[in-house]
């Protein structure tokens, strides 16, 4: 297959699968010994990298260790070359957050490090290449002037579509946007959503975001309320290297899922059968049983009426209704002997 590569040492073997990304070009490593499979996945950079300390790594002679550490981008990856009463070997730990990965590349022969190694890889990366995929750090449009792109909203959608967004009032004052939901803004699109406690505040957030993803600049972190925040990455890549790792806040596993249009939302649940609702201002002349039905039948539903204490006040009436309360209106009007009665619920 022109996308995967083996290789075999000592009693392990290694193959690594080229995938195809929304974020450019992944390579899988999986490596399997007599016990164990081991699986980690690089990005194209940190094969770059890994091939060049292979390289350093085959030309020191002897049993010298050495270590090197790449920390500029996430995810963190730590790789050294060491040696016990097996041999040498070359260890690669791939660090995303609590989630860690472990490789052992044992040298090939006596003396000969680990040159054939890279030479392969060189050629496994550098051949048969992909579509480059660019990634816009922030969307631009050469037809939006900068003082009207400064001034727009964040998080509209700039692909010059808005004029043709149809807005529509459905019957129940339900509002019916026919826009896809497919041309959301690039902003979201590389943007996480993460789910803490309820008492979290953002100040916090943000520090435990600095301290763990230090490589990932250009971060915005915003509150979503219900304990949910919002992270923007300056990239799609960034993100999904964020997302495959395991994050925990106060030794909690914190639950990281990609933005979609559900989230901050408020989820309307089944409310009650029943309400109560209060009747303010009633003429007395107009206490009686059947204008409070028609009263409680105007609002959904008549049920009941409060028989209040002893009948002590004439001030207010309590009525039960149908429905959760929601959409009964906030007076109501009784003409009676040519005068018309406005009273507050």
């Amino acid at each position: 297959m022109e996308n995967i590569i083996y290789f075999a040492v000592g009693f392990k073997s290694f193959d690594i699968e080229k995938i195809s990304g929304t974020t450019g070009i992944w390579y899988e490593w999986t490596e399997r010994s007599r016990k164990t499979i081991t699986r980690t996945s690089f990005s194209k950079r940190s094969m770059e990298w890994i091939v060049q300390i292979l390289r350093e790594a085959s030309k020191t002679q002897g049993n010298i260790i050495r270590r090197w550490k790449k920390t500029k981008a996430l995810p963190e990856i730590f790789c050294a070359r060491n040696y016990n009463k097996f041999g040498r070997y070359i260890s690669l730990i791939n660090l995303r957050g609590k989630r860690k990965s472990v490789l052992i590349i044992p040298k090939m022969t006596l003396n000969s490090g680990w040159v054939d190694i890279p030479e392969k890889l060189t050629r496994f990366i550098s051949t048969h290449r992909m579509k480059n995929v660019t990634e816009e750090y922030r969307l631009t449009d050469s037809n939006i002037p900068y003082a009207e792109m400064v001034r727009s909203f964040k998080w509209a959608n700039r692909d010059g579509k808005d004029s043709k967004v149809d807005f529509t009032v459905k019957n129940g004052g339900v509002i019916s946007i026919k826009d896809s939901l497919i041309t959301q803004n690039e902003v979201l699109k590389r943007s996480l959503v993460g789910e803490f406690n309820a008492s979290v505040v953002l100040s916090e957030v943000r520090r435990w975001a600095s301290s763990l993803w230090k490589q990932a600049h250009g971060l915005n972190i915003y509150e979503m309320g219900n304990g949910m925040f919002l992270f923007e990455f300056n990239s799609k890549m960034t993100a999904e290297q964020v997302m495959e790792g395991d994050w925990h806040w106060l030794k909690t596993p914190t639950r990281l899922q990609w933005w979609n249009p559900l989230n901050g939302t408020i989820e309307k649940k089944n409310g009650p059968d029943t309400t109560w609702v209060k009747i303010v201002g009633i003429p007395l002349h107009l206490w009686t049983h059947k204008v409070f039905k028609s009263i409680g039948d105007h609002c959904r539903g008549w049920v009941e009426t409060e028989k209040t204490s002893i009948c002590n006040h004439l001030k207010w009436a309590r009525h039960r209704i149908r429905g959760d309360g929601n959409n009964i209106p906030r007076e109501i009007k009784i003409e009676n002997g040519g005068l018309v009665f406005t009273m507050q619920i």
